[in-house]
């Protein structure tokens, strides 16, 4: 976790031609092939990307966070939450009491000249103003009253979301004693990476979890959690034959188009996107403002999203005033 900066830094904003891309905001496939990758060098990075494809990734997303990196270094070391980074928002929650309603999935919002109506299964809010801190697919299967409009629109429609599939599994012995290599894994088959869990009081490796990204992940999306577990073994069998009949699978996690209300893991941009939508996107719907990680511009994950969720407060503290 990293402090919130004393100061914003300026924006950094994509150079747009009249193509709709500048030379910062173009595909990283165009971007590799220019400095000499090969299609086979091209299909190693792109099998373990932290998006959708090199196709739909935009540079810009890699020099923001090139220079956000810079700004967190002068920050200095990053800390950790006790137990994990979950851990803050459940406390979060917890110090609100009462206030906070789990389980109870939002059906629509809508504006009126008073307020906002929010709608759930069971009940209604109603209030003066709202943040809908949600990603842009769950946004898009909200109904709302007043329906964004233009680019903010698009945006909502379009965003690209990382797919990502974990698979979480354990082994009843240290194969990789057996056959000398390393415990964890960088391939360019279905399973992508995996990664060697390890117990942090004492290193030991208690666990691996299979993360799969982008295509791929879309790929094994249609298959059952038993048919993705048994694509594991098989590969598994394939890569390290010393793994034979030791895996034990525990959970398959997504983050997929259908299987959570994210749509996926977290956002990134595709080119073109950054000077066409950035701005329009944030835009409050009446009454509904809008925050999230998504959204941000100084920060990424959950310093992102409270980045974002500060913004909207603020901009409601202004609207009321």
């Amino acid at each position: 976790m990293r402090p919130c900066l004393p100061s914003e830094p300026e924006p950094i904003r994509s150079k747009r031609s009249t193509t709709g891309a500048g030379p910062t905001d173009i595909s990283a496939s165009d971007f590799l092939a220019a400095n000499g990758f090969g299609s086979d060098a091209l299909g190693v990075v792109d099998r373990a990307l932290n998006a959708n494809s090199l196709a739909t990734y935009s540079m810009a997303n890699v020099w923001r966070s090139l220079r956000l990196y810079e700004i967190d270094r002068e920050l200095g070391a990053s800390g950790g939450v006790a137990g994990g980074s979950q851990r803050l928002p459940e406390a979060m929650a917890a110090r609100l009491g009462d206030a906070v309603s789990l389980g109870a999935p939002v059906l629509s919002a809508a504006n009126d000249p008073d307020g906002v109506i929010i709608a759930t299964m069971e009940r209604e809010w109603r209030a003066d103003f709202a943040i809908l801190a949600l990603p842009f697919p769950a946004i898009a299967r909200l109904k709302l009253a007043r329906s964004p409009t233009g680019a903010q629109a698009e945006a909502i429609a379009n965003l690209p979301y990382t797919q990502i599939i974990q698979v979480h599994f354990e082994t009843d012995r240290p194969f990789w004693e057996t056959d000398g290599l390393p415990a964890a894994m960088w391939t360019d088959g279905p399973m992508e990476r995996i990664f060697a869990t390890r117990d942090e009081a004492t290193g030991e490796i208690v666990g691996f979890n299979a993360w799969i990204n982008g295509d791929g992940a879309t790929t094994l999306s249609a298959l059952s959690d038993e048919a993705i577990a048994a694509r594991l073994k098989t590969e598994l069998l394939r890569l390290r034959p010393a793994t034979e009949g030791r895996a034990t699978v525990r959970r398959v996690v997504r983050w997929t188009q259908g299987a959570s209300y994210a749509g996926g893991a977290y956002m990134h941009w595709a080119p073109g996107q950054i000077a066409a939508w950035a701005d329009a996107m944030r835009a409050p719907i009446g009454r509904i403002h809008l925050a999230g990680e998504h959204l941000s511009r100084f920060h990424t994950g959950m310093e992102g999203a409270m980045e974002t969720g500060e913004a909207a407060a603020e901009a409601i503290f202004d609207a009321s005033a």
